[in-house]
């Protein structure tokens, strides 16, 4: 954003792996660190990388102290443009 002229400005494309509410933390714990596994191999660490990419390696903790904060960001400035969602 700065590089464009907007100082002050950040985003970020972010994406989240969800699970249903109450899934248990066994399997919570196992799908992070299957997917873990996958993002840190050297071929897609690669495929990554060439399209400008960068895999934030979270904890479940971590990604959900993150998603909470971003709605909540988002949220402000939603509110602040006073913006509406398509009817």
């Amino acid at each position: 954003m700065a590089e464009q002229g907007f100082a002050g400005q950040e985003a970020e494309t972010l994406v989240f792996v969800l699970a249903p509410a109450r899934t248990p933390a066994a399997i919570v714990g196992r799908l992070s660190d299957e997917l873990r596994g996958v993002l840190t191999r050297d071929d897609v660490a690669r495929q990554f990388d060439a399209l400008g990419f960068e895999p934030l390696l979270m904890t479940p903790q971590e990604a959900s102290v993150r998603l909470r904060d971003e709605i909540a960001k988002w949220a402000k400035v939603i509110d602040g443009a006073h913006l509406k969602g398509a009817e």
